[in-house]
């Protein structure tokens, strides 16, 4: 005789279900208990002590598929990865129309070659070499010269009175050398011929490089603004304590600047009615 499972308890149906061999029974509603008990009564299947091996294997098996379909019913999706900051992303700035200015153009309209110092063991050099100066030395040394030539960096030490050369990239249009602290430098930008010849192009002033370690020079040296105090004494009077001192021409001065701050709206000064002493 089969067993009424629709008068039974959830608790009463769980045990018939563990009797049977249900997989997934402890995850299951009673609505699910309920149809995978009726499913097993009418295979004709036995509890799990006895009965057909295969038939209860494909009822546990349908029985897990049905959990595994409950259980993804029921799973919520992940919460969205959180955006950046809206501090971390810059708003464009906006375009001033008539405000751009003219473009910045590729190359400098004049040859230089500048130095300057990083720190005690490196300088920086950059160069631009003008359309006028490039048709100039082609005219003179050929039209294939920046080709055939090998471009370099001759470096002068001033405290012992060497030179080297140094081979760059003149398109490069900057280098890094290194150098001796506390040492004085001076560089020319050429090309250098096969059969010698040195074609200068630029010439950098000397540098003279920082010491790596600090000054020992401790007497200190006073600044002398004698001269620059009896100008400004001149103008706005010798001052004593107590007292307000001033001069004509300093007087002048004041009112000067009072006029020009009422005619700016600052203050409601009516120009007319100061004059000029």
């Amino acid at each position: 005789m089969k067993p009424k499972f629709k008068d039974m308890t959830k608790g009463e149906l769980y045990s018939h279900a563990q009797k049977y061999g249900i997989p997934g029974r402890s995850k299951m509603t009673k609505a699910a208990l309920l149809e995978a008990l009726a499913d097993v009564v009418e295979g004709d299947a036995s509890p799990a002590t006895g009965g057909s091996s295969l038939d209860l294997q494909a009822v546990q098996a349908e029985a897990a598929m049905r959990v595994r379909a409950d259980e993804s019913t029921t799973i919520t999706s992940p919460r969205p990865a959180p955006s950046a900051p809206q501090y971390m992303t810059p708003v464009p700035a906006a375009d001033y129309v008539g405000e751009e200015g003219p473009p910045l153009p590729g190359r400098l309209p004049a040859t230089t070659l500048e130095a300057m110092p990083r720190d005690p063991h490196w300088i920086f050099l950059y160069w631009e070499i003008s359309e006028e100066d490039e048709e100039r030395i082609r005219s003179e040394h050929g039209d294939w010269v920046f080709h055939h030539g090998l471009s370099i960096l001759r470096v002068y030490e001033l405290n012992t009175d060497t030179k080297r050369d140094i081979p760059i990239l003149l398109d490069s249009r900057n280098w890094y050398l290194p150098t001796k602290p506390d040492h004085e430098y001076r560089f020319e930008l050429g090309l250098v011929m096969a059969n010698g010849q040195f074609i200068p192009i630029a010439a950098s002033g000397s540098v003279h490089m920082p010491a790596v370690q600090p000054s020992f020079e401790d007497q200190e040296e006073w600044l002398a603004i004698e001269e620059r105090y009896r100008k400004l004494a001149d103008i706005y009077g010798e001052f004593a304590p107590g007292t307000i001192g001033g001069s004509v021409s300093g007087h002048r001065a004041v009112r000067r600047e009072g006029r020009r701050i009422g005619w700016s709206g600052a203050l409601p000064t009516n120009p007319s009615s100061v004059q000029e002493r």
